[in-house]
Parts: structure tokens; sequence; C-alpha cells
């Protein structure tokens, strides 16, 4: 039941993956690209940018590691 299951829903998530990217896409510059200027574009690039290279160097303070509780 449970592998049935499993597979069923693997095999939808491979199908309505890819039409959901491109919907989103579609979408993303009919809408966005169209009204809203390059420099606002940019800015919310390096903004995304910037977020996600501060919080990727923090994930290694989050939990200490299994073998330095132990020490």
């Amino acid at each position: 039941m449970d592998d049935d299951y499993h597979r069923l829903h693997k095999a939808s998530f491979e199908k309505e993956v890819p039409q959901l990217l491109i919907k989103t896409l579609a979408l993303f510059h009919s809408n966005f690209l169209q009204q809203a200027n390059a420099m606002h574009f940019i800015l919310i690039l390096i903004l995304s940018l910037v977020s996600v290279a501060c919080a990727v160097p923090l994930h290694k303070y989050a939990a200490p590691r299994y073998s330095d509780a132990l020490s």
C-alpha cells in the first residue's frame, strides 16, 4: 500500500513540477518583468543573494555537533 502510494505520488510530482515551473516563469515574466523596472529587479536580486550569503555560514552555529558534545 505504502509503496504504491509513494510510486504514484512520485509520478504525479515528476509530471506536475515541470508544468508548475513553466507556469510560474510565464506568470513571472508577464506580470513582474513587464511592470517593474530593471533597477527594482536588480535590487531584489542583490538583496536575495546577500541574504543567502549571510545565512549559509550561520548553519554551522545552529546546532553543536554530536562528536563535539562527546568530547
